[in-house]
Parts: C-alpha cells; structure tokens; sequence
C-alpha cells in the first residue's frame, strides 16, 4: 500500500476531505494504536491500520518536515507520558489528529514527574480531536508550545486523578517564537480547588495569537486565560469563549500586559465584575459576564461614556442630542425622562436651583414639611398660623412671650383668637398683645380681661379696646401682657395667631 496520497486518503472506505482539519492530505500517513495486537515502534509498521505504530512519538520520527505528513491515532488509543519531552513535536507542518468521539477519542496521561509534558518544538503543527489528562501534582504544562503557527483544535484537556498548573503554555522562551498559534475548539476542565493557576497561558511576546471557541471551566489562581507583567502580545485575538473560573476574588481572562488586539462576544464568570475581565489593552466588544446563579448577564467593560451613548456624552455638562424626543410618560426611556423634565422644569421655565430637590422645592416628604426658603409652602404670602398656651397666673404686667423671635423675614399678622377656658382670665384689667418692632405701635389686639370670662372667644374684629392687624418685624416677637395689675388663677387660654410671610420661608414658632 502506497504511503503517499496526492489523490486524497480513504481512511476505513472514507475519504480524508480538507473541513477543519486542513489540506487534503499530500504526504505520508502514519498508523498509531495501542490497543492493536500488531502495534510496534519499527519502520515496518505505521504505514497501514492492521500495523500500527505503538507510540505518537515515534510516529513523529517517522515524518518528513514540510511534506503534508499526517498521523492518525486511533479511537481507544492509551499512552502514558511520564517526562519531559515525553512525546515531542519536533517535525514541521505534520498533523497529528486523533479518531474517534468523545471518550473514544486517543487518551494521553500525564504521570510521574511534574515535568511530564508535550513540547512543541516544530513550526506549523496540529493537535486535534484528543484526550489530555493530569495525573501529577502540579504538573508543570501540558503543552510547552515553543514554535510558530501552532494549532490546537477540538482536543479535552482536564484534571485526572490531579491537578496541574498550566495546560497550555504558550511561551517559546524568546519574543516572537509563537507567533500566529491557535487554541480552537477545545474544552479544559479542572474545578479541583489547590493547584491550578491558569487553563491557557501566554507566557512571552507573540504576534496574531488566537485563542476561540474554547470552553474553559477551572478553579484558577491566575485566570482561564492569562497573561503575565511585560509580555505584550499584538494582534491578540481572544473570541466566543466560554470562561469560567470558580475561585473567589480571580479572573476569567486576566491581560497583566498591555496586550492589543481584539477581546470579543466572551461568556466569562467569576464572583465579582471587578475581577471578571481584565484585557490589557484589548479593544472589546459584546463580552458578557455574569457573577451569579439565577442571574442575567451585564456587558464587560462597563459601557464607557462616549458621544455615540445616548445616556450621556463625554464633556463638562454630559449632555446629549435629544431634540427630537418628545415628552412621553408611557413611552422610552429617554420619552419618561423628557416628560419628567418638562414637569420639573415647566417647558422652557427655570431649572431647580443647585443643590435643590422637589422635596426642597414642594416642602414635603410626605410626612415632614419644611417652609424654608425656596419650599413652595415657605414662598411669600403663604399663611400659617402659631398657637400658643397661658395659664392666667403667668400673664404679668412686665409681659410673657408668645413667641419665639421671627427668622428669614417680616410676617403680617393677619387674625387673632384668642379661646378661654372653663375658668378663664381673672385680675389685671386688659388683656394685651404686643410685639417688640422697631417701628409702628407695638400693641395691636386689647380687649377687657372681663371679656374672657369662662368659655369666651375673641378675635381681632371683636377685641373691645385695640383691633388692628400688623407686621412683626425679622427678628422680633409678641409679647403678651396684663395691665393694672398681674392675673391670678389656674384658667388658660390659647391665643392663635395667623401670620402672612412677606419674605420667602420667613417663619416664627411659640415661645
């Protein structure tokens, strides 16, 4: 049988056709199996599946470089690698493609040393459609990718009976000797909590680097996918990934360099945004990170302030291009909030004043009212009235005050009552209010004490000596007094006063 297929390869009546895996293929095709009775590392075997070679390895020294050669390893296929360099990938432009579905697929296992590992040492290799599986604590790498152009594709790659710390590791030792590898297609898988630093390592300088369609779920001490301080990779394309990391505090894709490139349409999680992504200097778009069960997922990076985002554009007044939106309160977003501006604002009226509130502006919370300047209950002309309660005995000649002094402005007193009760006033001839005004009389309700007998009202019309209204002055007060003589008794009374500011939150309380 010919080892050389220009015309196309029938692997078991099938044809070899190009799809994912490359090429048609044009070179050698060389046979590995463990499982086959006829297996053997010698040239003799390897070139039909009845007789196969026993190891990829030595299937590798098989190939000439460049020459389209392919190994196909078939299903059930079980290899141990238990050093450095156990199987290494030393021959150019080879393809080494695993047969089979799911855990039929060619199974490799890692044990022994913690430098067990496949080097890839050749430029322009392929890895695909295999099982990797970690039997060493803290096994160093799975992969020690050292060349350019390599592509690893469709494989699974997870904790075994242990974990390790690296699966990939894309570095070469020296800037630019990895340029151009893809990582595609494949799915790590490594939730064991102790080891674990990261799925996918770029460890030194690289150009067009992509790294797509991978599902990577992992306790990482580091990241899924990571990146450490000084090695800046350009052209970095990071898409349609799927990363997970369990443990707390860490990233799903963390860029310590100011790696460039494209970082986009990412399913990431972790337990914390802050610590979901971080992409150096990825230019990013439609990444989505999630950091809960039950939850939806929220676009990472935050969404930044810019002209072409309609919540606010970057400058000194965040404003936007609205004047076209019409005032909707069942409408959009921005329809709501043009509605509410045109209620705030009355139209094209004034805006609130700096740091003011609605509740500054009405005067109420619901439950407390505030008549402060600028509260619409406080504006000028506003009424409200002041009551306040004394026992006969305490109005003297010399005076009690009513009041407090007033604050923020004049008041207008507008109307008296003044209520006795069962008792009412005895002793003292009339009863008097007065204020302390700079200007004016200051007495300006008198009525006979006899008049406020028992159960007896009077207000500013009926007062029978002095009846007039008047201004209590910014700062001054009402004073109530007996004349003659001192009142005596136990009887009260309980004087209403109703005032009109003439200042804006003008106010006065009871004494």
């Amino acid at each position: 049988m010919s080892t050389n297929f220009k015309s196309g390869l029938r692997v078991y009546g099938a044809p070899l056709l190009p799809g994912y895996l490359g090429n048609i293929v044009v070179g050698s095709v060389f046979f590995v199996d463990s499982t086959s009775a006829n297996k053997s590392d010698s040239p003799s075997h390897g070139k039909i599946k009845e007789k196969p070679f026993a190891t990829i390895d030595y299937a590798i020294g098989q190939c000439t470089a460049n020459a389209g050669d392919v190994i196909l390893v078939m299903p059930s296929h079980a290899e141990t690698v238990s050093a450095a360099a156990g199987i290494d990938a030393d021959v150019a432009g080879i393809s080494i493609i695993g047969l089979g579905n799911g855990d039929k697929r060619p199974t490799i296992t890692f044990a022994t040393a913690a430098g067990a590992d496949i080097d890839i040492d050749a430029d322009n290799i392929l890895v695909a459609n295999m099982r990797f599986l970690c039997n060493i604590a803290s096994q160093t790498a799975m992969f020690d990718v050292n060349s350019k152009a390599f592509t690893l594709l469709g494989n699974y790659l997870a904790e075994g009976t242990a974990t390790g710390l690296t699966f990939v590791n894309v570095t070469g030792g020296a800037a630019n000797a990895c340029d151009r590898a893809k990582i595609l297609h494949n799915e790590f898988y490594a939730p064991t909590a102790g080891n674990m630093d990261r799925a996918i390592e770029l460890g030194e300088v690289a150009d067009f680097v992509e790294i797509a369609h991978n599902r990577i779920i992992g306790d990482f001490d580091d990241a899924g996918i990571h990146n450490p301080t000084g090695k800046v990779l350009t052209h970095l394309d990071i898409h349609y990934n799927t990363v997970h990391n369990l443990l707390t505090g860490q990233h799903a894709i963390e860029l310590v360099s100011a790696c460039t490139g494209n970082c986009s349409d990412n399913r990431l999680y972790s337990d914390a945004y802050a610590t979901t992504l971080d992409p150096g200097s990825l230019k990013c778009s439609g990444n989505i990170a999630v950091t809960a069960i039950d939850a939806g997922g929220v676009p990472i990076p935050a969404l930044s302030d810019v002209t072409d985002n309609y919540i606010g554009t970057d400058d000194a007044d965040n404003a936007a291009a609205t004047t076209n939106v019409a005032a909707n309160e069942d409408g959009s977003l921005l329809e709501r909030l043009e509605q509410i501006q045109e209620a705030v604002n009355i139209g094209t009226g004034a805006s609130l004043a700096a740091n003011k509130s609605l509740v500054d502006a009405i005067g109420s919370t619901g439950s407390v009212l505030s008549y402060g300047s600028g509260s619409a209950l406080g504006a000028i002309g506003t009424t409200f009235w002041v009551k306040k309660t004394l026992t006969s005995s305490a109005i003297l000649q010399a005076g009690v005050d009513v009041t407090g002094v007033s604050s923020g402005g004049d008041l207008f007193v507008e109307d008296v009552n003044v209520l006795a009760d069962a008792t009412g006033l005895a002793a003292g001839t009339n009863f008097t209010l007065e204020t302390n005004n700079v200007k004016g009389s200051a007495v300006f309700f008198s009525t006979a004490v006899s008049g406020l007998g028992a159960n007896t009202q009077i207000d500013l019309d009926s007062a029978s000596v002095i009846s007039k209204t008047t201004v209590v002055e910014s700062t001054k007060k009402i004073v109530a007094k007996m004349s003659v003589a001192d009142g005596t008794g136990t009887g009260t009374v309980d004087i209403y006063i109703k005032f009109r500011r003439q200042s804006a939150g003008a106010t006065i309380a009871a004494a």
